[in-house]
């Protein structure tokens, strides 16, 4: 959805969550947000970051998605805002 000329998406599906990470600056409305249960990744919103929401859709569709530990330590090569690439992550 676009309001106000903010642009919100969201991929996944959490109705609850044990922790949200976030990426980016919630401040000023640019930012992912990804909702973690049970250690998985479920869920993520995005705000006026609709190339990485996008690949982020792609890895759920294709049950792709890192942990959330590999997320924290930076181990899993997650799309950025900056990736203009048309490949999607991959990790090990």
């Amino acid at each position: 959805t676009t309001q106000f000329d903010v642009n919100l998406r969201y991929v996944g599906h959490v109705r609850d969550w044990d922790r949200i990470i976030f990426q980016g600056d919630v401040e000023k409305q640019d930012f992912v947000a990804i909702y973690v249960k049970n250690s998985m990744i479920l869920a993520v919103a995005g705000m006026n970051r609709n190339r990485e929401i996008a690949r982020w859709e792609e890895l759920i569709r294709q049950d792709r998605v890192p942990s959330p530990d590999l997320l924290r330590k930076g181990n899993a090569n997650v799309p950025q805002q900056s990736d203009r690439s048309v490949e999607f992550p991959t990790w090990t």
